[in-house]
């Protein structure tokens, strides 16, 4: 992973992504946040961003027709944001000066970054448009209408529910939401101030007869058969995958590694690449697991890859038909002898000469 960030870093189409995608940031997402979000202590209404929402494409529109405008800090505007304030992050531009002579086309992708900005705002904002559903609305409407400007509360609730169901996996949403619900309304405080005896025996009997209903149950059985098939999935696609890599070693092989290099200069390319999958897969040469074979799109770079690799494991190779002499095998007349066989074998042998 460090590896392709540090290619990514050196190379100059990402970082002309990167460059396009911190200037928006800092030019509309950050400061778009901000004023939806509010100063922490007063929820904003919706309906108070109608101009908010309508200035967003008009504004991206503008950089995309003059990048410069945020590419060049000596430009006519004078602070090329949403909001017209300065830089949230004041090194930006220098930043960007810095890279500009490495990254060419730089101006284009801003260009194309802020047009598609454009395009994204107005499909998702068509409510906000001139004549909309708001415009429609009367000004009681508005005086006494509230929309929260974010959806804060559905996704802390969404958050607490996944943070909840990962320490407590057999439990169920309705368990969460009697816990949340019980918590929020200040429940336990109100049963110490008003509840008695009597109550406390009616909530205890309710609460078993449900869990005796078995509601629950379904739910539990539905999860655990679940994660049953999506472990069998799992072992299958394994298993599969094993024996595909068993069939394609056995199929290497016996096609045999290659160490004429006239003959390696004579091959194809499905004859090339074979050889590669046996030094990358079999003799596990680093050098070619480093690269991709797919980068390898010509014959005579394919080649030389088996060439270069053919030259580095000479000495492995070497070592191979060492141990292949060494091994004592059969020759194809004499009978094959297991371990316990050899032994009753040597004792008639013995009997025999005494």
């Amino acid at each position: 992973m460090e590896y392709n960030v540090l290619r990514g870093l050196k190379c100059g189409k990402t970082i002309a992504e990167l460059i396009a995608m911190a200037l928006y940031g800092d030019a509309v997402s950050w400061r778009y946040l901000r004023m939806v979000r509010g100063d922490g202590d007063h929820v904003v209404n919706l309906l108070d961003l109608v101009e908010l929402h309508r200035n967003i494409p008009v504004f991206c529109d503008m950089i995309a027709d003059d990048p410069q405008l945020l590419l060049n800090p000596s430009s006519a505007l004078p602070a090329p944001t949403l909001n017209g304030e300065p830089l949230l992050d004041p090194m930006l531009h220098a930043a960007v000066q810095m890279l500009l002579p490495d990254v060419p086309h730089v101006d284009l992708i801003v260009s194309a970054m802020f047009r598609g900005a454009s395009k994204g705002w107005r499909q998702f904002t068509g409510e906000f448009e001139p004549d909309g559903p708001f415009d429609a609305m009367t000004a009681h409407q508005r005086a006494v209408m509230f929309i929260p400007a974010t959806n804060d509360a559905n996704e802390g609730a969404l958050g607490s529910l996944r943070v909840f169901v990962r320490y407590r996996p057999n439990a169920v949403t309705s368990t969460f939401s009697h816990k949340a619900r019980a918590q929020r309304n200040n429940t336990e405080n109100f049963i110490i101030k008003h509840c008695d005896v009597d109550d406390h025996l009616y909530v205890m009997r309710r609460a078993r007869k449900e869990d005796a209903s078995g509601a629950n149950s379904q739910f539990r059985t539905d999860l655990i058969e679940a994660q049953c098939a999506r472990a069998e999935a799992e072992r299958t696609r394994q298993a599969e995958i094993a024996a595909r890599e068993r069939a394609e070693i056995a199929c290497l092989v016996e096609i045999g590694l290659e160490g004429d290099q006239q003959k390696i200069l004579k091959m194809t390319v499905r004859q090339l690449d074979d050889q590669l999958k046996i030094y990358r897969k079999i003799l596990k040469d680093e050098t070619l697991l480093a690269v991709k074979i797919g980068t390898l799109k010509l014959k005579a770079q394919k080649q030389a890859a088996v060439l270069e690799a053919l030259a580095r494991n000479q000495e492995v190779i070497r070592d191979m038909q060492r141990l292949l002499q060494d091994l004592q095998l059969p020759t194809p007349g004499d009978p094959l002898l297991l371990p316990d066989d050899r032994a009753d074998f040597d004792a008639e042998m013995e009997d025999e000469l005494t």
